[in-house]
């Protein structure tokens, strides 16, 4: 049976655009050389980039449940609100690019899965991905159904802002790649979430289904840290988001240089 709670987990932090994907039981603890590799949320898997600065040792991801009360719709509409149309997030061990395009979805990611660079572009349904210096694989989901264009981040955290319980303002703080950042506990009901397709509720969770993180937000009411764990070994995740509006490159591979095929990140 397939555990799909880090897909959920992912989805909450619009972690997609790593191509974080479900990861089944028995195959948790295999080693991802194989070509899907990119999409899993180990620790070990990419060269990391090189890591943000941070004043505190106060870095514990896990949420205390105490703390003071704040209105949780409130909270989440506010990092949504502050969402530009341009942004990068970054788990240490790659990048992605995020931006708007008139009213295309685009984004850029790039790791290093067993020492072999992955790149990966979508532009709106159209995902282009490759390992290391060959032709790149072109995948099509318009063309596959029951799928869409490439993940939004804030749609992610509209469908999260329905599902929250509770979130507590912790005390704690950080200084994020420059700015000082605080941190909140929020605990979901992942089967609360809207799944997308016009349905409610994650796929794989079981009614009143709670997954806890870190929400770290600067001065300015932004996002600047997610941090939650995936249930797998060695699995925390922390993600932070930078680059807030800046206007990025990103365009889809010159045609002699695509097949067609499938996304290395899929899982079957």
């Amino acid at each position: 049976m397939r555990i799909l709670r880090p897909l959920a987990m992912a989805a909450v932090a619009g972690l997609a655009l790593f191509g974080v994907g479900a990861c089944s039981e028995d195959s948790a603890g295999k080693d991802a050389a194989d070509s899907s590799g990119a999409a899993t949320t180990s620790t070990s898997q990419r060269a990391p980039e090189p890591a943000a600065s941070t004043s505190a040792s106060e870095s514990d991801s896990s949420a205390s449940g105490g703390g003071e009360s704040v209105d949780a719709d409130a909270f989440m509409k506010k990092i949504i609100d502050r969402m530009p149309d341009s942004f990068a997030i970054s788990d240490g061990k790659g990048r992605t690019e995020y931006m708007v395009d008139g009213k295309i979805v685009k984004t850029k990611m790039t790791s290093t899965s067993s020492g072999t660079p992955y790149e990966l572009i979508t532009i709106g349904t159209k995902s282009y991905s490759r390992l290391g210096a060959g032709k790149w694989s072109l995948y099509d989901a318009a063309e596959a159904e029951g799928t869409g264009a490439a993940s939004d981040p804030v749609t992610s955290l509209e469908s999260v802002r329905q599902a929250v319980r509770s979130v507590r303002k912790t005390g704690r703080t950080e200084t994020i790649r420059g700015q000082k950042a605080e941190a909140y506990d929020v605990v979901v009901d992942l089967s609360a979430m809207g799944g997308g397709q016009g349905e409610t509720g994650t796929p794989g969770a079981t009614a009143g289904q709670d997954a806890s993180y870190v929400y770290w937000i600067d001065g300015t009411g932004r996002l600047a840290r997610l941090q939650f764990e995936t249930g797998l070994a060695d699995s925390m995740v922390t993600v932070e988001y930078f680059d807030w509006g800046k206007k990025f490159h990103i365009e889809a591979p010159p045609t002699d240089q695509v097949t067609p095929g499938t996304p290395f990140g899929s899982v079957g």
